[in-house]
C-alpha cells in the first residue's frame, strides 16, 4: 500500500471513530486518547490559572515540543469578575513559563452576578449558563477568529482546531465520565473548522498533579496554601472564589478570606429572593465564615 493510500485509510478510520463524513484533508490519524498534535492547525488550550490547567500547560508544552508544533499552541483564558484575584495573571504566568506563545483573554460583556440579577436566579449543576455563556461562548468565538485567520479557502479545507481542557476523571463522577479525546460536533462548521475536545490528563491524580508542579518550580496560586503559607493547605478548586458547585469548605473559606465579595453575592441572593444553592444559602455561608478563626494575612 502506498505512503498516500495508508494515509487516506487512517484518516477514514478516525472519521469512522467520530462518526463523521469525511472532510477536505480527511481526519486525524490518532488513537482514540492520542491525538496526533501535528494534524492541527491550533491548540487552544485553556487555562483558569487553577493547579490542573497548570498541570496541562506544563503537559501539552511538553508533547507540543516533541512534536515540533510548539508554536501553534493558543492559550485562551476566560475571565470572569467574580474568579479569584489574579487568576488572569497567573493563567499568563503559567502559558509564558510553559513555552505558550500566545496568550488571549476573553470574556462576556456582563458580569456574572449581573447575569444572575437578570435571571433571577444562580446557576447550579443543572443549569450551569456559567460555563455555557461566560466561558464556552467567548471561546467558541476565539475559535470563529483563530478560523478566519488561519483560512480555510487559503488552506483548501476546514482549520483543524484542538480544544484542549483539564479536566480530570477524579474530580467529579460527571467528569469521571468524559472521553478523553471526542469531536465536538457544536463548535464544528465543515466548511470552516473542525474542532475536536482532548482532556490529556483526565486520568491523573491531585497528588500527581501537586508534584509535577512543585517540581516544575512554577507557581500556583496562593488560594490553594494555608493561611499560614503551608502548600496546598488551602482551597481544594479554583473556579469562581464563590463557585455554586464549590465544596462548603471552599465557600466558607473564600467567604471569609474575602468578605466585601460575599456580601455582594449576599445582595443578588436577597434580590433575587433564591438561595445560592439550594442546600446552601450565602446567608448561611457567611454565619459560618464568622465563626470561624480570624484569617492571617497572606
Amino acid at each position: 500500500m502506498s505512503p498516500s493510500a495508508a494515509a487516506a485509510r487512517a484518516a477514514g478510520a478516525q472519521c469512522a471513530l467520530f462518526d463523521l463524513p469525511p472532510t477536505p484533508g480527511g481526519c486525524p490519524q490518532t488513537e482514540q486518547s492520542e491525538p496526533d498534535l501535528t494534524w492541527y492547525d491550533y491548540l487552544l488550550l485553556s487555562l483558569s490559572g487553577g493547579k490542573d490547567s497548570q498541570y496541562t500547560a506544563l503537559t501539552v508544552a511538553r508533547l507540543a515540543r516533541l512534536a515540533g508544533v510548539l508554536e501553534r499552541v493558543v492559550a485562551v483564558h476566560a475571565h470572569l469578575d467574580e474568579d479569584h484575584e489574579d487568576a488572569e495573571e497567573y493563567a499568563r504566568m503559567h502559558a509564558e513559563a510553559y513555552g505558550a506563545p500566545r496568550f488571549e483573554v476573553v470574556r462576556r460583556d456582563q458580569t456574572l452576578l449581573e447575569h444572575v440579577l437578570e435571571r433571577g436566579k444562580w446557576p447550579s449543576a443543572e443549569a450551569r449558563y456559567c460555563t455555557s455563556d461566560h466561558k464556552r461562548a467567548p471561546i467558541g468565538t476565539l475559535m470563529t477568529r483563530l478560523a478566519d485567520e488561519a483560512d480555510p479557502k487559503r488552506l483548501g479545507r476546514p482549520v483543524r482546531i484542538l480544544n484542549v481542557m483539564g479536566m480530570r476523571a477524579e474530580e467529579s463522577s460527571t467528569r469521571a465520565r468524559r472521553d478523553v479525546l471526542r469531536h465536538n460536533k457544536r463548535e464544528t462548521n465543515l466548511t470552516r473548522r473542525h474542532v475536536d475536545d482532548w482532556l490529556p490528563v483526565h486520568t491523573a491524580s491531585v497528588a500527581e498533579v501537586r508534584a509535577a508542579l512543585d517540581a516544575s518550580g512554577v507557581p500556583h496560586h496562593p488560594a490553594y496554601d494555608g493561611d499560614d503559607g503551608e502548600p496546598w493547605a488551602g482551597c481544594s478548586r479554583l473556579s469562581c472564589e464563590l463557585c455554586v458547585l464549590a465544596s462548603k469548605g471552599d465557600l466558607v473559606l473564600n467567604a471569609r478570606r474575602n468578605p466585601a465579595r460575599a456580601q455582594e453575592y449576599l445582595r443578588v441572593e436577597q434580590i433575587t429572593g433564591h438561595d445560592f444553592r439550594a442546600d446552601l444559602s450565602m446567608a448561611k455561608i457567611i454565619d459560618l465564615a464568622n465563626a470561624g478563626p480570624p484569617m492571617k494575612a497572606h
